[in-house]
């Protein structure tokens, strides 16, 4: 049996009874529910099916919800889509207008006043960047420094910037109540910027009675990076969301960040999750890239607790196949690690902790 951890996050390609028992069988730990495109009707419909499937395999597979997080996202295009030309000039206005090549709108009406003049606005997971060049009484002028895409509904990441967004959103606050009553094991916290917001949504759980969800903290900035220490401390587990941080950062920055996050989790006792683009070319093909192969192999070295899937396993072909290969590199990988050495490591760790 593997030490290490498998989610999978649920969505078309693995809803059905068969794959996910199937997804089971080959070594998934933890059914993820991502919030930001799952309504109630599917999370019941899905937890209903984790259970039974645990009752007849014997088997013990949680369920986790991710709650989407204050997000800032574009509005509606003509056609959904459109494509922005690098050099070109493009306005981004408070109020809700269809968007086209020249214009857009947010969902956040504030950000023309959190913003400054030459802001960069990266949207299309960081593929299309904006400069904001002149603020206007409601809308931005930016120029495209790097082209391509934008679509409807999709986040935008507002670089260097502190926006005044509360960090739940009513949403949010929802879908927490909803994790409570329906007893969900894990609640993933998306945009964690200090210690205090996790604590906000512990102060909820414990309204509510519930000592039973864990709450995991997402690790997505650099606030969230520069009070690391603070937020492992209050959290029961510390997910590398590589998606966001490899927008906000630079993405070389991002190994020795998630080893860091990896061995900070060590010392304080506390679980590490390690996501995004693990084995993403196996949303189309049946065998995974031995870069990835490679960076999988190298987090369960480093002793990560849990790997997570996200496409692999939504929108994928081959979600069962994905969950199957990530098993046997993590088997493959856990023949190298001394875990004595990480034993001792926590357990010095837990001597310097104790005061005479």
């Amino acid at each position: 049996m593997k030490k290490t951890k498998i989610i999978g996050t649920i969505g078309p390609s693995s809803k059905d009874s068969i794959v996910l028992e199937e997804m089971i069988e080959n070594g998934m730990d933890i059914a993820r529910i991502n919030m930001k495109y799952a309504d109630y009707d599917f999370c019941k419909d899905i937890i209903d099916k984790i259970d039974k499937i645990n009752e007849k395999l014997k088997t013990n597979v949680a369920i986790m919800i991710d709650l989407a997080g204050a997000n800032v996202t574009t509005g509606k295009f003509t056609g959904g889509q459109a494509e922005l030309i690098t050099g070109d000039k493009i306005r981004i206005y408070m109020e809700e207008i269809m968007g086209d090549n020249t214009k857009f709108s947010v969902s956040y009406k504030d950000l023309v006043n959190d913003v400054k003049t030459n802001t960069i606005i990266k949207l299309n997971n960081g593929l299309v960047e904006l400069k904001v060049l002149e603020k206007g009484f409601n809308y931005l002028l930016c120029e495209v420094i790097n082209g391509g895409i934008i679509e409807d509904n999709k986040s935008i990441n507002v670089l260097d910037t502190k926006l005044n967004l509360p960090f739940l959103s009513e949403k949010d606050k929802k879908d927490i109540e909803f994790a409570d009553k329906m007893g969900i094991d894990y609640i993933a916290l998306s945009l964690v910027s200090n210690s205090e917001d996790v604590l906000s949504v512990n102060d909820i759980l414990i309204n509510y009675g519930n000592n039973h969800a864990s709450i995991i903290a997402k690790i997505e900035n650099e606030r969230g990076i520069e009070d690391l220490d603070e937020i492992i401390k209050v959290s029961d587990a510390v997910m590398i969301s590589r998606g966001n941080l490899g927008i906000e950062l630079p993405i070389e920055r991002l190994p020795g960040i998630q080893k860091i996050i990896i061995n900070k989790c060590h010392l304080f006792g506390k679980v590490s999750i390690v996501s995004t683009e693990m084995l993403s070319s196996m949303e189309q093909e049946k065998k995974p890239t031995k870069a990835e192969v490679s960076d999988v192999a190298n987090a369960v070295v480093d002793g990560v607790d849990v790997v997570m899937l996200s496409g692999e396993t939504t929108i994928g072909k081959y979600p069962v196949g994905t969950v199957s290969m990530m098993y046997k590199i993590i088997k493959t990988a856990e023949e190298d690690i001394n875990y004595y050495e990480f034993l001792d490591k926590a357990m010095r760790t837990e001597k310097q902790d104790v005061t005479g």
